[in-house]
């Protein structure tokens, strides 16, 4: 090799050293780059799994408050509830009592006025419970067999006794003939009520109603669809898509005229789609108003029998026990008590009622409230139960919840009546557990 040649070939070797000692180089700065860009991130990640974690205690803290924000909000409208219903059971059950013996013409009509505002009030407290369960996703629905036709029938003639008041008629149609169905008897009512109630207030003349028709017969159900109509003053168009807002009727005139809370109409919705059913509405002012709604019924398996109260049919002469710690409450039930023919034996509280039995003192029947001092009475209903199977124990109580009734149901009760209690519904009760074995 010349000179020349190694000269190039030692230049070339020292080019690629140039270059390998850049590539290190380079090599190097990348990683130190990679290294720091690395250790930021696992400081960024750090910082944001910080972030993270006192983002959701934060959260965690917020979600238990919000929960027992809500726990004592129910728990608070469960004890106004009570307390508010407790009071009214007297007001609208001594209501009943004088107006059964024959008052004077003026007495009579201070006496309707003074019934009429206790079950209004009682109205009002119920819509604003209800209101509350809806929008906490707490209401709860029963499958109870039920007949549709006789139900609505019923309901149909409590409507038209409210409607002849104003000198109309509350109609009652059903085309078909429809089998038992599972159903919440309750809260179907209270639909039609709210619905039948509006249809009579708003109607001055003619007439209101209520219509039922199959829509599709099932192997194991039946759609049914309701109408409840008027010939009242109807609703304007601009305002029909309003009234099922809450708090929201056609006109702020209406309020001041009809009354109301404005969520009738808010919870009637409500429920109807909980039922898995919709709800629209057809008005014309001045010519009347359709609501219309359908829903879907599994069949049941168990035939009803169509069970008029028989107002003649209680044994006379049983022994009623009262367990009730509210003096009001136990003069407003001797009261009716005493009107079935029925002997009372008053307990303050659940040990009381026990003491009275180990007596040797037993009862026919024991209505049991459910808050009591010194023992209540679920825990007098689970030793009630361990030595006395056959005994018929009744709650009777202002805690008008499914949540209450499941409670005491588990506890070993029959059954279950709330304050204030209907007349027709507290006798036809006593009737049934006075003359059927357990």
């Amino acid at each position: 090799m010349s000179e020349l040649e190694l000269n190039a070939f030692k230049r070339a070797i020292q080019r690629e050293k140039n270059a390998r000692k850049s590539a290190e180089q380079l090599l190097e700065q990348k990683s130190l780059e990679l290294f720091y860009a690395n250790q930021k991130l696992q400081e960024h990640n750090a910082n944001l799994e910080e972030k993270i974690q006192h983002r959701t205690r934060q959260l965690k803290i917020e979600k238990e408050k919000a929960e027992q924000l809500a726990h004592a909000k129910a728990q608070f409208l469960s004890v106004m509830s009570h307390e508010i219903r407790t009071p009214l059971n007297a007001i609208i059950g001594m209501g009943h009592l004088l107006l059964d013996q024959n008052p004077r013409p003026d007495q009579l009509d201070l006496l309707k006025s003074l019934h009429f505002s206790g079950k209004h009030l009682l109205g009002l407290i119920s819509d604003i419970l209800d209101f509350n369960k809806i929008e906490a996703q707490k209401l709860e629905l029963e499958a109870i067999p039920t007949d549709l036709e006789y139900t609505c029938r019923q309901l149909s003639k409590a409507l038209n006794f409210k409607a002849k008041e104003k000198d109309i008629q509350f109609l009652f149609k059903c085309t078909d003939d429809i089998p038992p169905v599972l159903t919440d008897p309750t809260r179907l009512g209270q639909i039609i009520t709210n619905l039948g109630g509006n249809a009579i207030k708003f109607t001055e003349q003619g007439h209101a109603g209520l219509r039922l028709s199959i829509l599709k017969r099932h192997a194991h159900a039946v759609e049914v669809a309701f109408e409840i109509f008027d010939t009242g003053i109807g609703i304007p168009e601009d305002k029909v898509d309003q009234i099922f807002e809450s708090f929201s009727q056609a006109d702020v005139n209406t309020t001041r005229k009809f009354g109301g809370t404005g969520l009738g109409l808010a919870i009637t919705k409500n429920l109807v789609e909980i039922m898995g059913g919709s709800i629209t509405v057809e008005s014309k002012i001045n010519e009347g108003s359709s609501f219309r709604f359908s829903l879907y019924f599994p069949l049941s398996d168990k035939s009803i029998t169509k069970q008029e109260i028989i107002t003649d049919y209680i044994p006379k002469g049983k022994t009623i026990l009262l367990a009730e710690d509210n003096v009001m409450n136990v003069k407003v039930a001797a009261g009716f008590l005493k009107r079935m023919g029925l002997k009372m034996v008053h307990a303050e509280n659940g040990q009381k009622v026990i003491e009275h039995l180990e007596d040797d003192k037993t009862p026919d029947l024991i209505l049991m409230d459910l808050e009591m001092p010194v023992m209540d009475g679920y825990q007098a209903t689970r030793i009630l139960r361990s030595r006395y199977p056959h005994i018929p124990i009744i709650a009777l109580t202002a805690n008008a919840t499914i949540e209450i009734k499941k409670k005491a149901l588990s506890a070993g009760m029959d059954d279950y009546l709330t304050k204030p209690f209907d007349p027709d519904t507290f006798r036809s009760t006593l009737h049934h557990y006075l003359t059927h074995k357990i």
